[in-house]
């Protein structure tokens, strides 16, 4: 996934951990969710749109990301 600028701007700055915890409230695409993630972090993501979990849940069979929990 593209990183946004927030997303490139806040790891520039160094303020993403690498093989961290974070928890995403309101993932939405899910973009962010797959950058954190990609970073070697653990991912908890969270969003009170069903189609949203699914589409990500989806998204992420196609990459080899082990440590994703969707709730």
């Amino acid at each position: 996934m593209k990183p946004s600028p927030i997303f490139k701007k806040i790891n520039g700055d160094g303020l993403l951990k690498t093989e961290g915890y974070s928890l995403d409230l309101g993932f939405g695409p899910g973009n962010e969710t797959i950058n954190i993630a990609s970073l070697g972090n653990k991912v908890d993501a969270v969003d009170s749109n069903p189609q949203v979990i699914t589409d990500l849940e989806s998204e992420l069979k196609k990459d080899e990301y082990k440590e994703f929990n969707v709730q």
